[in-house]
């Protein structure tokens, strides 16, 4: 089978309309839908946008250029959530792992770390350096996105 995807789950939103999105493994399926929780906001709507629409490409991706459609979509939701937690269009992802600003998103020095690495091989497959891909990796970057994303919010909002 070229899919670990079981199934459909079907989310529904407080701030729109019911979305069917596939279903992985338990352990991918709770994190993808915590996540899709703490950005089910209108402030954070336009990540929430980003990550379901690369969700939605892994459910069908067999290719390289359908996983890095998925990258792609994973690392714009990565910048939307700063940019929005920084209150500033200017910041981004590559922002996170700044000798100061990690610290305004409440990130510590080894979560720091952690995100550049992820942000240096989102970039790597992005720009095409990284050749093979496969979607147990993907799967993994969606995973790290997840958290990334997660963890941001929900610092940013008890801020609020």
């Amino acid at each position: 089978n070229d899919f670990p995807i079981l199934g459909i789950v079907i989310k529904i939103y407080k701030t729109k309309a019911p979305q069917m999105l596939p279903s992985t493994s338990k352990y991918l399926d709770k994190e993808i839908m915590d996540t899709l929780g703490v950005l089910d906001t209108e402030q954070f709507k336009s990540v929430l946008d980003d990550f379901e629409a690369g969700l939605k490409i892994f459910a069908k991706a067999k290719t390289g250029s359908q996983f890095k459609d998925v990258i792609e979509d994973m690392h714009a939701s990565c910048d939307e959530v700063v940019k929005i937690a920084l209150n500033d269009r200017n910041k981004s992802f590559k922002h996170a792992t700044d000798k100061i600003l990690h610290k305004q998103l409440g990130l510590n020095g080894h979560q720091k770390e952690i995100f550049k690495n992820l942000k240096n091989w989102i970039d790597s497959i992005k720009h095409g350096s990284k050749k093979t891909i496969d979607r147990a990796e993907i799967e993994m970057i969606i995973s790290m996105s997840a958290a990334f994303i997660r963890f941001v919010v929900i610092k940013t909002q008890s801020k609020n």
